[in-house]
């Protein structure tokens, strides 16, 4: 969540430690998120829950837990085909739409 603790964007790495525009180590609180993949997705499915209102609500949730980042986890065999190319799939729509809410919010 960009300027929440004071960081400018853009980070980057340097010499494994995040660090932000100003040279400043980076720390942020994250979580693991997996909602448009895998496990997540099926059992999601299996529920007759619509994937948006999940990801809405989980960003909801991590807001107010104070979450800075969200480290995602892609299966590349469900967003590429046999020789790697992205294909459009119901997964990949759901990874941009997450990435397009997180954006909304100010989670760039």
């Amino acid at each position: 969540m960009n300027g929440k603790r004071g960081y400018q964007t853009p980070f980057h790495v340097d010499g494994g430690i995040i660090r932000d525009a100003e040279g400043r180590t980076v720390k942020l609180w994250g979580v693991n998120y997996y909602v448009p993949f895998n496990h997540n997705y099926f059992n999601i499915r299996e529920l007759g829950l619509n994937h948006r209102e999940i990801i809405d609500e989980d960003l909801r949730h991590f807001e107010l837990l104070g979450i800075d980042l969200i480290r995602m986890h892609l299966y590349e065999r469900e967003i590429t085909d046999r020789t790697g190319n992205i294909i459009e799939n119901e997964n990949m729509e759901l990874l941009d739409y997450l990435i397009e809410a997180c954006e909304k919010r100010g989670s760039t």
